[in-house]
This record gives C-alpha cells, sequence and structure tokens, in this order.
C-alpha cells in the first residue's frame, strides 16, 4: 500500500499522510519483512498509547478523502470508519475478500458464514 499513495505524493503532488496503526510485527521483521520506502510522504506509526487522540486529531485536521484498509478485523480500523462516518468525511475502503487466503475446511466455512458475518461487522460503517 505505501508505495500506491507515495505515487500519489511525489507523482501527482497530493498531500498525502499514511498512517499504520501498528508497527511491522517483529515475527515477520524476522522473515525479512521490511517497511517500504515512503520517500517524501509522510509515514505516521501509531503506538499502543494514545491512538485514539491522533485518530482525532488527524480526523479534525485532514479535510481530504480518508482511506482505510482492514475494517474487517482489526477493531482500531472499524473504530476510525465508524469516527469516520459519524463525522461525515468522505472515505474508502480497501481490503482484501476475507476467504481469498484460506485453504480446505476453513476455506468452506468461511464461504458460508461470510456472508452472514461481514454485514453485522461492516453494516454501521457501510448503511451511512
Amino acid at each position: 500500500m505505501i508505495p500506491v499513495f507515495r505515487s500519489l505524493r511525489e507523482d501527482y503532488g497530493r498531500d498525502v499522510l499514511f498512517v499504520s496503526m501498528y508497527d511491522l510485527p517483529t515475527r515477520r521483521k524476522k522473515l525479512g519483512w521490511s517497511i517500504p520506502e515512503n520517500g517524501k510522504m509522510r509515514l505516521e506509526i501509531l503506538d499502543d498509547e494514545g491512538w485514539k487522540v491522533k485518530v482525532e486529531k488527524h480526523l479534525n485536521d485532514r479535510p481530504g478523502i480518508h482511506i482505510v484498509n482492514g475494517i474487517y478485523h482489526n477493531e482500531r480500523i472499524r473504530y476510525v470508519a465508524l469516527r469516520l462516518t459519524q463525522g461525515g468525511h468522505r472515505f474508502g475502503v480497501i481490503m482484501e475478500a476475507p476467504a481469498n487466503l484460506e485453504v480446505g475446511a476453513k476455506r468452506m466455512l468461511k464461504a458460508v458464514l461470510a456472508p452472514i458475518i461481514t454485514p453485522m461487522r461492516t453494516r454501521p460503517v457501510a448503511h451511512k
């Protein structure tokens, strides 16, 4: 995601602030993962302390379009999406289909449950 938004900043001159709710987990760093170069794009990684206060500040200070990722499984992102709807902000959601990465019985179970669970988890955001 970072390279896409970095391109918006560098190639199209857009004012982009990329906010990550978490740092890259240690287990992924041990596998050789790293955060891509952010170039001229501002990158902020929120810590566990005071993240809601920082979210509220960004929502108040940045009137543009907000893009969120992962509202399906992440309670912090669900909080952000709910606050975006409550505040009447313009925003979009980027996420993978819930059963894409599963195999075998888990994939079949997700295929059955996703149509039931997805509306319940996303309705507070989607209906606004």
